[in-house]
């Protein structure tokens, strides 16, 4: 039937139509009525008058749309549209569609007919423009890619076994400058801090005087001078500060508009932003905030927490955030430690390094900081340790000592110099004998 013809978008006439319709259908018998002043005298049936009121009243609905924001439910099947006509108008929701029911029960209000989601919509699918890794394993920057500027990475271990010193030298290969002396980051790739931005670090946990210590052996890393810090260098410990300032504090630095943008940012301790690590709710909140930080920012977050002791490496990040953490970073850097003090970072999880190899460190009391070395083959020996692939002593500590003892000493006297029996220091020399006696510089 054409005698109800589409409306404008008027609310007020809509209302008319809908009257109109409930009129026709009250007054009808079952042979019909005929309608005053119709165009060419149509009768309509009441059955037709019953479909054209519902006609009118989905036009009323369409019309209500372009008008939600004073949309309100008075009751549990109606809805009620409050209009610049100041009657206000109900509608059955029985006519509304599936969908339009279920999101106006779920927002309280109707649908704009305009979805958000499609406006990222592309007619034409092509790969963005990458960024540059920030951190990577090995020397092999594109096959083992880490971390880029807007994600996430985390570092888990035990306690005491060794994720400060990780730290330290990606933080260390961070603050370099071109020109500076190659920073020893015990072989894990890290991109330098661009001159206009800069470097945050963030510490929880550790007390003033072992925060300061790490700081030093990250500066003697580069071989700078251990009293003055870069300008490009932030570090920040919060551990005095309560649990519930600390993310704010974060974010203040973040976003304080008289510093450069961030380059790189470590939290070391991120279990200590909130109160506990098995709060669903405070984890996945805290995770997703984090995350806003890397993706508005466009900088690289790693974020350092303890492993469950009982837990294997590699698996049992602590609690309900350690789990959140795992599935939501782009690469996981798990460090163990064994029974011979050799640190091992194996890396999982990683969604552009599968293939990374594993990185072994250890202290080195020469040089006072963890050193690399060979990753353990997990032989054991007759005292039920495990057995380094080669001597635990590397090359630049040799070298150290030849410069401080020359080839010449009491192995006996340098061995109670340095701990060791004299028959190590016996065999490191003579190896490092034949080596300049081979022209091979120290």
């Amino acid at each position: 039937m054409n005698y109800f013809q589409e409306p404008n978008n008027d609310n007020t006439n809509i209302i008319g139509y809908i009257s109109n319709a409930q009129s026709i259908v009250e007054n009808s018998d079952q042979n019909g009525v005929t309608v005053d002043n119709p165009p060419s005298n149509e009768v309509l049936t009441k059955s037709e008058a019953t479909k054209a009121e519902r006609e009118a009243k989905r036009l009323h609905i369409e019309a209500m749309l372009l008008d939600q924001s004073t949309t309100t439910i008075v009751a549990k099947d109606t809805i009620t549209a409050v209009n610049p006509n100041p009657t206000p108008a109900i509608v059955d929701t029985t006519l509304l569609t599936p969908a339009q029911l279920h999101y106006y029960k779920v927002y309280g209000k109707l649908h704009s007919g305009v979805s958000r989601l499609n406006a990222r919509l592309t007619d034409v699918f092509a790969l963005p423009t990458r960024a540059e890794p920030v951190i990577w394993a090995g020397e092999v920057k594109d096959d083992n890619v880490l971390l880029r500027p807007g994600g996430l990475m985390i570092i888990t271990g035990k306690a005491k076994a060794g994720k400060t010193a990780v730290i330290g030298a990606i933080l260390a290969g961070a603050i370099k400058k071109n020109g500076d002396a190659e920073a020893q980051t015990l072989k894990i790739g890290v991109a330098p801090c661009p001159d206009d931005k800069r470097v945050m670090y963030v510490d929880t946990e550790q007390p003033e005087y072992e925060f300061q210590s790490a700081l030093l052996r990250i500066m003697f890393r580069l071989g700078l001078p251990t009293t003055t810090r870069p300008k490009h260098f932030y570090p920040f410990p919060v551990g005095d500060d309560k649990r519930a300032a600390r993310l704010e504090l974060i974010e203040e630095a973040l976003t304080d508009p008289n510093e450069p943008p961030v380059h790189l940012l470590i939290i070391d301790g991120v279990s200590d932003l909130i109160l506990s690590v098995n709060d669903e709710i405070a984890a996945a909140d805290l995770v997703e905030r984090i995350g806003g930080w890397a993706r508005n920012f466009n900088i690289a977050i790693v974020l350092v927490l303890h492993e469950n002791q009982k837990s294997s490496s590699g698996s049992g990040a602590r609690g309900w955030l350690g789990s959140e953490l795992e599935r939501k970073a782009g690469a996981q850097g798990s460090i163990s430690r064994d029974d011979n003090e050799v640190s091992t970072l194996k890396f999982l999880n990683c969604r552009t390094a599968s293939n990374a190899a594993d990185l072994g460190f250890e202290w080195c009391n020469i040089k006072k900081m963890h050193v690399e070395c060979s990753v353990n083959t997990g032989k054991k020996t007759p005292n039920g340790k495990k057995a380094p692939t080669e001597p635990k002593w590397s090359r630049d500590a040799v070298d150290d000592m030849v410069r401080r003892h020359g080839l010449k000493q009491n192995h006996t006297q340098i061995g109670l110099f340095y701990g060791v029996k004299h028959h190590v220091i016996q065999d490191l020399l003579e190896k490092r004998r034949k080596e300049v006696q081979n022209d091979i510089p120290l």
